[in-house]
C-alpha cells in the first residue's frame, strides 16, 4: 500500500514528495524562486508542485503535516483522481 504522499506525487506528476532533505541537491535551490518567506497555504504548495510537472522532480517540504496535512491531501486526491 502506498502512502498518501506517494499518491499525491503520482497525481501531480513528480517523482517524490518528502520531508527528508538528504534526497535534494542544495545546489539546485534558487532562494528567490523556491523558498517561501511566509507560511504558504495548502493551495499555494499544491499549485507550485503542479507547476513543476516533472516526473523526475523530488519535492522537499520541510514539514509535511504543517504544509500538506493528511486530511487535505486525502481530500485533494479524492477530488482530483483521474
Amino acid at each position: 500500500m502506498t502512502n498518501i504522499y506517494t499518491q499525491l506525487a503520482e497525481l501531480l506528476n513528480v517523482a517524490q514528495i518528502t520531508d527528508d532533505y538528504k534526497h535534494s541537491d542544495a545546489h539546485d535551490l534558487e532562494i528567490s524562486e523556491w523558498v517561501y518567506y511566509y507560511q504558504p497555504n495548502f493551495s499555494d504548495v499544491i499549485n507550485r508542485i503542479e507547476e513543476l510537472n516533472n516526473p523526475d522532480a523530488i519535492v522537499f517540504v520541510s514539514y509535511l503535516e504543517k504544509y500538506l496535512p493528511e486530511y487535505e491531501v486525502e481530500k485533494y486526491i479524492e477530488q482530483n483522481k483521474k
